[in-house]
C-alpha cells in the first residue's frame, strides 16, 4: 500500500514536470526548459508546490480556474457538506478510538505492521485534518479559490506532514524521491 502511494506521488510529480516542460512557463524567471524543470524541482523539494502553478502559462491557469469554478457551481452542496461532515466524524473516531481500532480484527488480520501504524497514527489523522479544515471543505471557497495560495498553504502543509510521516519509515521513500529532484 505504501509503495502504491509513493509510486503514484512520483508519477504525478514527474507527469507535472513533463507537462510544464512541454508547455513552457509564464511567471517563472527560468528561460530554458532545463531551468524550468530545475526551478520546479527545487520548489517541490522545499515544499513549495506553488512553483507548479507559477510555471503554467496564464491560459492554462485560466482554464483550470474555470474548471474548478464550474465544478463548485455544479456540485451538490448538501452532498459535499455531508461528505466533509462524515470525514470530520471519522477523524473524531480515529482520535478517540485509536486503541479499539488497533486491537480490532481488521488491523490484526491485515498484512501490516501494527506498531508502525500506531506510531504514525497522529500524522495520518493530522493529514485528514488539514484537508477537512482547508478551502476544500467549502464549495464557495473552491469556486473562488486562489490556487497559488492554496498550493502554498494547504498543499504545502500536506507535503510537510507527508514528509514527517515518511521519516518514520525505514525507507523514507517520499523524502528520498524529493531529494532526487
Amino acid at each position: 500500500m505504501k509503495n502504491i502511494f509513493f509510486n503514484r506521488t512520483i508519477i504525478l510529480i514527474l507527469s507535472t514536470l513533463v507537462i510544464v516542460f512541454i508547455s513552457g512557463c509564464s511567471k517563472s524567471s527560468a528561460k530554458t526548459p532545463d531551468e524550468v524543470v530545475d526551478t520546479i524541482a527545487q520548489g517541490l523539494s522545499k515544499n513549495e508546490p506553488q512553483v507548479l502553478w507559477n510555471a503554467l502559462p496564464e491560459s492554462y491557469q485560466k482554464d483550470i480556474n474555470e474548471l474548478l469554478s464550474n465544478f463548485a457551481a455544479k456540485m451538490d452542496k448538501d452532498i459535499w457538506n455531508k461528505t466533509f461532515e462524515l470525514i470530520q466524524k471519522i477523524i473524531t473516531i480515529l482520535k478517540t478510538k485509536k486503541d479499539l481500532i488497533l486491537t480490532g480484527d481488521m488491523i490484526n488480520n491485515a498484512p501490516v505492521d501494527k506498531k508502525q501504524i500506531s506510531e504514525n497514527w497522529g500524522s495520518f489523522v493530522s493529514i485528514l485534518e488539514i484537508i477537512v479544515k482547508s478551502e476544500l471543505a467549502d464549495l464557495e471557497k473552491i469556486r473562488k479559490l486562489n490556487i497559488e495560495k492554496f498550493l502554498a498553504g494547504t498543499v504545502s502543509d500536506l507535503m510537510k506532514k507527508t514528509s514527517e510521516l515518511s521519516k518514520l519509515e525505514k525507507e523514507n521513500k517520499y523524502n528520498k524521491e524529493l531529494d532526487k529532484l
